[in-house]
């Protein structure tokens, strides 16, 4: 036996920040999301993928690992001179993490409300509680993980396609008939020859024959084109987004030109996947067209074209069109989708305390659509009464408080520091005046987790002046998804009486806690109380 052949295979560690080489389970390593972790390769590696993406040297032979906050099984892809081995990461969320059926309902009830708002990528997908919060989406992250249930949708589809049965009159010898309908029969009793066959009697000359009605099934079926349709378009957008991507510059939230390299990459051979299988399909000759009602009909009873259908439209659906400004359209703003979801739930709790006879509009919404929008001018309003009597309350996402520089502008709404963007404001007017509040949507679980958020309440209690709404704001609240032990005091309806501020708890998926509908209530209260009074009393 040669040296080579006795040496013992070459071990791939991954370390962790400790110091000490993470387990395995089912040959999967073992990992905890948003952690720096150290991958030891065999000597002869020259580079490292993680999930497409070049992972960086760690200057002692090895490669860094640094984990964003998202869950699920990620792949390392190592290259030697002569040949490439992949292992499998299990990353698993950290202690303050919420179950991911939590996030799904928050993503599902944004989608309800205004579609194409959540794009559910990388953290987004299944969410993150940290100093950060979720990670910012990226809109092909969203595209590139669906193109592997797409192409086993297509093969679905394609292993058992509905089929058109068309009709077609042809004449046939007589033996070869096996049934005769109506026009059959009738025209059998004009045909002296094919009766005289069926009677026994010699017949000379031609054969005896019949007209038959025959049933052809076809693959050109309205649903069948819909296939074609949606196939065509999809490796449009996947080579349109390849093009961009490669066209594009890296920037902090783009996170690198290698990134949009293996990105643009990948767009590339999912487009090229999605050809060869299509043109070495039977669907290949059908004409692409869009979807009829015929189509529509089949998608809405058939599970696997409705299947089909979903996947394709949700990659070529507006929201992942990335479109002539890649640096605008590729990122997702600033703001967390449980921030946004908190402006929704907000908008419901209110609505219910408030009941009937309240009038409530909304503008701005399409802020919150737009990929590099703030979300500022986003704002629901309620109203009741009119002149003097009138009411209003009206809740704004991510209003700016503008730096306050001379004393002379001290009338407008300004911030005594800097400029700030509470996550949402409600104001509340009425005959006895108008009176504003603070709440700031915090996606984090624990003690010391919200310890941290509730610094920002201190600031904005103290910081920002509304001169129009009464001037400072009357009370400060953390909205968080869960409370934890050691930080149930914040979350106590007492200490929100004493002190004007504290947490309330918000989560998706559960009802609203009694403790958070009746700060909430307090709030209001004075818009209420006007609005409650009988006319001889005004």
């Amino acid at each position: 036996m040669s040296a080579a052949a006795a040496a013992p295979a070459a071990v791939v560690e991954i370390i962790d920040g400790r110091g000490q080489a993470v387990g395995r389970a089912g040959g999967a390593f073992v990992l905890t999301e948003a952690r720096r972790y150290t991958l030891r390769a065999p000597a002869g590696c020259t580079a490292a993928h993680l999930n497409g993406v070049e992972l960086p040297r760690d200057g002692r032979g090895g490669f860094l690992i640094e984990l964003p906050f998202a869950v699920g099984r990620y792949h390392v892809r190592l290259q030697q001179v002569d040949l490439a081995e992949e292992h499998t990461l299990e990353v698993l969320p950290d202690g303050a993490k919420l179950d991911p059926q939590t996030w799904m309902a928050l993503l599902d009830e944004l989608e309800a409300w205004l579609p194409g708002l959540a794009t559910g990528v990388e953290g987004a997908r299944l969410g993150g509680v940290g100093r950060t919060g979720a990670a910012a989406p990226l809109l092909v992250e969203a595209l590139l993980p669906l193109l592997p249930e797409l192409e086993r949708a297509l093969t679905a589809v394609l292993d058992a396609p509905r089929l058109r049965t068309t009709e077609q009159r042809a004449e046939r010898p007589l033996h070869q008939a096996r049934r005769a309908d109506r026009g059959a029969i009738i025209a059998l009793g004009r045909a002296s020859a094919t009766v005289a066959a069926l009677a026994g009697r010699p017949v000379g000359g031609r054969p005896p024959t019949l007209w038959v009605t025959e049933a052809e099934p076809t693959l050109d079926h309205a649903a069948n084109r819909h296939v074609a349709w949606l196939i065509h378009r999809v490796i449009l957008r996947l080579e349109q987004a390849a093009a961009i991507l490669a066209e594009a510059k890296g920037t902090e939230l783009l996170r690198g030109e290698r990134w949009l390299a293996s990105r643009a990459a990948a767009c590339t051979r999912g487009a090229a996947r999605l050809k060869r299988r299509w043109r070495a399909s039977i669907f290949a000759p059908l004409p692409a067209e869009a979807a009829s009602a015929g189509a529509l009909l089949v998608v809405q009873d058939h599970p696997t074209y409705g299947r089909l259908h979903r996947l394709a439209w949700r990659i070529i659906g507006a929201r992942f069109d990335l479109g002539p400004a890649p640096l605008q359209a590729a990122t997702r703003p600033s703001f967390t989708l449980y921030e946004l979801w908190c402006f929704l739930a907000v908008q419901r709790v209110i609505s219910e305390l408030l009941g009937a006879g309240w009038a409530m509009r909304s503008r701005g919404l399409d802020a919150l659509l737009r990929l590099q929008s703030t979300g500022a001018g986003a704002r629901v309003c309620w109203s009741r009464g009119a002149g003097a009597d009138r009411a209003e309350l009206r809740l704004d996402f991510n209003l700016s408080f503008r730096r306050l520089e001379r004393l002379s502008e001290s009338s407008g709404r300004h911030a005594l520091s800097k400029q700030r963007r509470p996550d949402l404001t409600l104001r509340v007017s009425g005959p006895g005046g108008a009176s504003w509040a603070v709440l700031d949507a915090k996606y984090r679980v624990g003690q010391s987790n919200v310890a941290d958020a509730m610094q920002s309440v201190h600031i904005y209690r103290d910081a920002l002046r509304w001169p129009a709404a009464g001037g400072p704001p009357v009370a400060g609240f953390l909205l968080c998804p869960d409370r934890a032990d050691g930080d149930a005091l914040w979350f106590d309806p007492a200490f929100h009486a004493a002190y004007g501020m504290g947490a309330l708890c918000l989560r998706p998926g559960k009802a609203t806690p009694s403790e958070t509908r009746d700060a909430l209530a307090a709030l209001i209260a004075p818009a209420l109380q006007s609005a409650e009074r009988e006319p001889d009393a005004r």
